[in-house]
């Protein structure tokens, strides 16, 4: 719809309206309306000299920092489309996500390593400090453009059922509906503030990011390991006077559970997997409103909303935003009556595109459909199972497919599985969820060795990780000698997601826990990870452990002993019993009154002289 406001155009009428006022947060500075409306429109004049304009897309290789926001104000306000490009992604994904794209420039900034990826392609990198002067020398003016509502403006990936991932095409009329859409419900005005938590390669950052800039409000750009940190979203929370926060189900459990008492001025949006109604009753106690969300990438962000009340019943997805249009239909295409489960179909104007050059794909799954009235209509097959309730609003059941949502990422089973098969020694893979609980649901990767061929699960994971995002990782590798069939010979992933989980210890000799300190850490580890024995040098993530259960183990241990452990204190130096033991110790000892030192050391068992030295030195 052509009557749509541009993110340009209410970005800029937001800069005149209020120009000295904060638009972003980071660290402890803040970056104004009207700083970053004119850091933008230098750029964008910059870009316009190279070519930039409609139908160009352009990768955006940064961190998490205001740079990233002024890349992408830049590349639309000179009309062209944005492809983020997450540095925390292995090379080899980067590099076919850049080949794919066929882009022929990136804009980096300086810390960042871009040279160091390998492409044959004469792709134009422009790392922003090294154009700088010339950037600068740019005029701060707004751009008179006028730019097509139909043109691209951004390209995001996600996990392709191929093994590759695919690019998906949304263009500034979807964009610009879902923003005005957004600004009646869930809402959000000037005098709003929203926690950005989320990795700019996930569409869920459109909300955080993009959205205040159109609202007029501001928002908090916040580390990378923020989702997985309760501590850290409540004192950003409390100290930016937050009023909106969205989150997936697993990180608001996170907030809960390290202790978040709740706040009445807080508007809770919840989206990228299914709400659980414990989740949903949870958030009703503790906040302003609670809204959940619903939608595909390829829809563009969300595509349904409602505002969620106490009760029993599931979490409905709600009704369709602003231009939107959701059927049920079974598999011809027939619409089902209410209360009928099909497939979840989204037409509209926030269906994408298509995919980026695969016409094949896009004509698989964006459909056209003859309405009763006799028009057709565009829609998106989602692969969601869903009904249609008595008062309009839809209810989402599942996956018709092997895509899953785990914590708020989308991912094809069916990718893991191909680059596992891409291994020399595995002969199949077949990678299934196992839900042991409403906020732990693990990837297990069953697979079966060619013969003669051994394969440790640490070289599979190293092998993984070379073409594969972290989040894609499975939590446990299982060998098995034959995979399930059904009775018609196809994989029976019922079977194997049903079967316990056993842990193999190659023959290792298990180390039972010396000092109470161990003890106290080897019970909380085993209840988490549903294992009868660990032995104190054993890996916590080679044991089915994922960043979400170590968050919840640091909560449980930060509580119990009083002391500020993070992630990164697991990640870097304390993935064993052992080795956290002696974290948590130190921390314990440094926190400690001198008169209290003497009396913790002595409690301290089984250490031997060579790490009380240790600990006495890191003490002084």
């Amino acid at each position: 719809m052509d009557n749509l406001i541009d993110i340009n155009i209410a970005f800029e009428k937001n800069v005149k309206k209020a120009p000295n006022a904060a638009a972003l947060h980071f660290n402890d500075t803040f970056v104004t309306y009207d700083e970053l409306n004119k850091r933008a429109n230098q750029l964008a004049y910059y870009l316009r000299k190279l070519g930039v304009g409609p139908e160009v897309l352009i990768g955006v290789y940064s961190e998490r920092t205001p740079d990233f926001i002024i890349f992408v104000l830049g590349i639309l306000k000179a009309g062209g489309a944005f492809l983020p490009l997450d540095p925390a992604y292995p090379s080899e994904r980067l590099e076919y996500i850049i080949k794919d794209s066929q882009i022929d420039m990136i804009l980096s900034n300086t810390k960042l390593q871009l040279l160091n990826l390998q492409f044959d392609l004469p792709i134009k990198k422009i790392t922003i400090n090294d154009y700088l002067n010339e950037i600068s020398d740019e005029s701060s003016e707004n751009l008179n453009l006028t730019i097509n509502s139909n043109s691209l403006a951004y390209v995001l990936y996600t996990s392709g059922s191929t093994g590759k991932p695919k690019g998906v095409e949304i263009a500034r009329n979807a964009l610009n509906n879902f923003l005005c859409s957004m600004l009646k419900h869930p809402g959000m005005d000037r005098n709003d503030c929203i926690l950005a938590i989320t990795t700019f390669s996930f569409d869920m950052s459109i909300f955080e990011t993009l959205l205040p800039l159109y609202a007029g409000a501001s928002f908090v750009i916040c580390d990378d390991d923020c989702a997985y940190n309760g501590k850290k979203m409540m004192d950003l929370i409390k100290k930016h006077e937050i009023t909106i926060f969205q989150a997936v189900p697993a990180c608001w459990f996170i907030l809960i559970e390290s202790g978040w008492k709740g706040n009445k001025n807080l508007k809770a949006v919840c989206g990228g997997e299914a709400m659980p109604r414990s989740l949903a009753n949870n958030l009703v106690d503790l906040c302003g409103s609670v809204w959940n969300m619903y939608g595909p990438t390829e829809t563009t962000v969300w595509s349904t909303f409602t505002k969620v009340s106490s009760g029993e019943d599931v979490v409905p997805i709600g009704e369709p935003i602003d231009n939107t249009i959701v059927y049920i239909l079974d598999e011809n295409l027939n619409i089902l009556d209410n209360g009928e489960i099909g497939e979840i179909y989204i037409g509209g104007e926030g269906v994408a595109r298509g995919y980026y050059k695969k016409p094949d794909l896009t004509k698989e799954r964006f459909i056209t459909l003859r309405c009763d009235n006799g028009n057709y209509t565009r829609l998106y097959k989602t692969g969601d199972l869903g009904k249609k309730l008595a008062d309009g609003s839809f209810e989402y059941i599942g996956r018709a497919d092997l895509q899953v949502k785990v914590r708020g990422y989308r991912i094809e089973l069916n990718e893991i599985e191909a680059v596992m098969e891409t291994l020399q020694a595995i002969l199949q893979a077949v990678v299934v969820i196992q839900t042991l609980s409403h906020s732990d649901h693990r990837m297990v990767a069953y697979y079966r060795l060619s013969d003669d061929n051994t394969i440790t699960t640490e070289q599979i994971k190293n092998e993984l990780r070379k073409k594969l995002p972290e989040y894609m990782i499975p939590s446990l590798f299982i060998s098995v000698s034959n995979i399930p069939l059904t009775l018609n010979g196809k994989v029976d992933r019922i079977a194997l997601g049903g079967q316990p989980i056993e842990i193999t210890y190659d023959e290792r000799e298990i180390i039972l826990p010396r000092t109470q300190m161990e003890k106290d850490i080897s019970v909380l580890w085993k209840e988490m990870l549903l294992l009868d024995e660990i032995s104190i040098y054993d890996n916590f993530f080679e044991l089915g452990g994922h960043s979400l259960l170590a968050i919840k183990s640091i909560i449980s241990l930060n509580q119990k002993f009083n002391i500020t452990l993070s992630l990164i204190d697991v990640l870097t130096a304390g993935q064993s019993i052992a080795d956290l033991a002696k974290i948590i110790e130190c921390e314990i000892v440094k926190n400690a009154d001198e008169n209290d030192i003497q009396e913790i050391l002595t409690l301290i068992e089984g250490m031997s002289d060579e790490e009380r030295i240790k600990l006495q030195e890191s003490i002084k």
